[in-house]
């Protein structure tokens, strides 16, 4: 089957927008209205990405086997790259520090990615999927009825209200993990479909639109009038979903004949996402050490 490059596109933006999220520390973002806006700026990644599923899987026959086959395959990447990463902790406690953990800190590796915790935190991402496929026949049914159009617009409104509860409460930092504000997982998962099933209504939208939205969405994210601070806690809010319908729509509109580059960087995806923490704590620690090293040759 023919790769769609336009969805591969939102791929690799979706990409390179989480590893800025994560690229600045707590200290840094809060400290530079730069690194602020650029957090803005690529607030909108995991949406994209439940929009990219919906889109794709808007056209197949979602039946309850498919779902188990997803299911067992994320699963199956999830507890193998555990397993390399406890082994590899395993090995580096050993010899960095003469002995390892309790063990327990590393059986708990294997279910702490579902609440968002551990070493492998990023993996929420995945819990959060096992609950969309699970669901998929259900999913399935809807996109081809006519609920489908009250189903948004009523998840719509529940993750506005949400929104204003994180803006006023901290209601999802302080009781829901990522992994279960589902609510916003199925909205954009129909959003994708959505947008697929009813191409024609997003035709005009451009560049343009998004280069707009996205200005706008982060002067909203970087003012300070919601008392939560990360991305994720603006995911209901209306700004956030259309400044994710039009960079979506965009690149649906961007007709791609032939591209090496985005269809390479569209298969990296999952790898970079499941190392890219990892990476980058690494890079700070060397250049941490770098920097050290330089103040004492300077000083000697």
């Amino acid at each position: 089957m023919k790769r769609n490059l336009s969805i591969d596109l939102v791929k690799v933006i979706a990409m390179f927008m989480v590893i800025a999220q994560h690229t600045p520390n707590e200290g840094t973002i809060g400290e530079s209205w730069l690194l602020r806006s650029s957090y803005g700026i690529a607030g909108i990644a995991i949406p994209l990405f439940f929009m990219v599923s919906g889109y794709l899987m808007s056209g197949k026959q979602l039946t309850p086997r498919y779902s188990l086959r997803k299911i067992k395959g994320i699963l199956r990447f999830v507890f193998l790259t555990i397993s390399v990463f406890v082994l590899l902790l395993l090995v580096y406690h050993k010899f960095h520090f003469g002995q390892v953990r309790d063990i327990g800190t590393y059986l708990y590796q294997y279910i702490a990615w579902i609440f968002q915790e551990g070493f492998l935190w990023q993996y929420w991402y995945f819990a959060a999927m096992i609950i969309v496929y699970a669901l998929c026949p259900l999913f399935g049914r809807i996109f081809h009825s006519r609920w489908l159009t009250p189903c948004i617009v009523s998840l719509i409104i529940v993750n506005f209200a949400f929104f204003i509860a994180d803006s006023i409460f901290d209601l999802e930092k302080r009781y829901i993990t990522q992994a279960f504000r589902v609510w916003y997982w199925f909205m954009y998962f129909l959003l994708g479909g959505y947008i697929r099933l009813h191409a024609d209504k997003f035709k005009s939208i451009s560049w343009l639109h998004a280069a707009l939205m996205c200005v706008l969405y982060t002067l909203f994210l970087v003012s300070g009038i919601s008392r939560a601070w990360g991305c994720e806690y603006y995911f209901g809010s209306v700004l956030c979903m259309i400044y994710a319908v039009t960079v979506f729509c965009s690149c649906v509109n961007t007709p791609i004949e032939h591209s090496r580059s985005i269809t390479t960087l569209a298969t990296l995806f999952l790898p970079v996402y499941a190392i890219h923490p990892a990476v980058i704590a690494l890079l700070s620690h060397l250049s941490f050490i770098l920097n050290s090293a330089t103040k004492c040759i300077v000083c000697c």
